[in-house]
């Protein structure tokens, strides 16, 4: 028996999120919303009996278990900490906008909590593809790691939405918060190093769309690239687009050998003068439907998203521990890269990557 699920969050996700969690065996027992009449519009198309707009009934459920926390990335922490101190496991949205002091509380409760699951969701590590990179990086096939190259474009993602924290980057939207936090994770989890510099730009071009307008403007990023130094030696950039359709997110490893290079959800391979498909994606495999090819969570994102609550799903049925998913310290570390690319941006200079100590 897979424990019930308590879900936090409104968002057009839920529409893929929750039959799949069903159709894993969870039981979807609980739907919080900002407010009432939200909550109770979603949880009605989604069949949810329990809905409320307090979060401590949700967390206090007799049946609720496991929180799956797809709220606004303010109320991410208070949630997840709440949570674990009532002895439920957690999986969490990435933690856009969080600031490290937040992302530390989630840290400390982990720790003190062991035995509970406490998972940020950064999905893209759990494609293929991806898994497949991962894999022939730590085997060699391009030697030592020298460049690494990430281009994701994409539509808007303020399509469609009114004014919302989307708007705002210390709130937790734009690019960097949205997209970057998941190829920053991406890059480390499959090279294996970190970064110890960044030097980025942010630039916000859309100030109003026909949704947002009068008095209302637009804060967050529409356009980002950054550069990383890592620790091992390798060189990272990253250029984020939110001005083309569609999804389209590409990423490069060079090294002594070879290159390795995820387009979508293929996996291409170059070695010795020759070239190679090392995963070919399966009809669907990218895309997550009925999701749209733009939003808070792209099709790519929301795809690995799944296939992340599809191995917590594995992880209970078997008691098996959860490999391969990024913990709330990783999720610190990713907030201390964009707190970086933010300060380069300001600053126009490169700007050291520090981990705030717990004490």
């Amino acid at each position: 028996m897979l424990p019930g699920v308590g879900v936090f969050g409104t968002g057009k996700l839920l529409e893929a999120v929750v039959p799949h969690l069903r159709s894993l065996g969870f039981r979807v027992v609980a739907l919080w919303g900002q407010t009432l009449e939200d909550a109770g519009n979603v949880a009605g198309s989604l069949h949810i009996d329990y809905f409320t707009s307090r979060i401590d009934d949700v967390l206090l459920h007799k049946d609720v278990d496991l929180v799956l926390v797809l709220s606004p990335p303010s109320l991410q922490s208070q949630i997840a900490v709440k949570a674990m101190g009532i002895g439920k496991h957690v999986v969490c949205d990435r933690p856009a906008g969080l600031c490290q002091s937040e992302l530390l509380k989630m840290v400390l409760a982990a720790q003190y909590y062991p035995s509970l699951l406490s998972v940020v969701g950064y999905g893209l590590r759990y494609l293929p593809a991806v898994r497949q990179l991962r894999q022939a990086v730590r085997d060699g096939y391009v030697g030592d790691v020298r460049l690494v190259e990430v281009r994701v474009t994409c539509g808007s993602l303020l399509e469609g939405a009114g004014y919302s924290w989307l708007c705002e980057p210390a709130m937790g939207g734009g690019l960097l918060s949205l997209i970057g936090s998941g190829v920053v994770d991406l890059v480390s989890h499959v090279i294996g190093q970190r970064a110890r510099r960044v030097h980025g730009t942010l630039r916000t071009y859309t100030r109003q769309t026909r949704l947002i307008a009068g008095i209302r403007h637009v804060g967050s990023d529409d356009f980002c690239t950054f550069q990383m130094e890592m620790d091992g030696g390798a060189l990272v950039t990253v250029s984020l687009n939110a001005h083309l359709s569609g999804l389209q997110q590409e990423v490069v490893v060079c090294g002594d050998w070879g290159h390795l290079t995820v387009r979508g959800a293929d996996l291409l391979g170059f070695r010795a003068g020759q070239h190679e498909t090392l995963h070919r994606a399966a009809p669907g495999e990218a895309a997550a439907p009925p999701l749209p090819e733009a939003g808070p969570q792209p099709a790519l994102h929301a795809a690995g998203l799944l296939r992340l609550l599809a191995a917590v799903a594995h992880s209970f049925a078997d008691g098996e521990p959860l490999t391969d998913a990024a913990s709330f310290q990783d999720g610190q570390y990713v907030a201390a890269v964009l707190e970086a690319v933010r300060v380069s941006a300001a600053t126009q200079a490169w700007t050291q990557v520090s981990l705030s100590q717990i004490w």
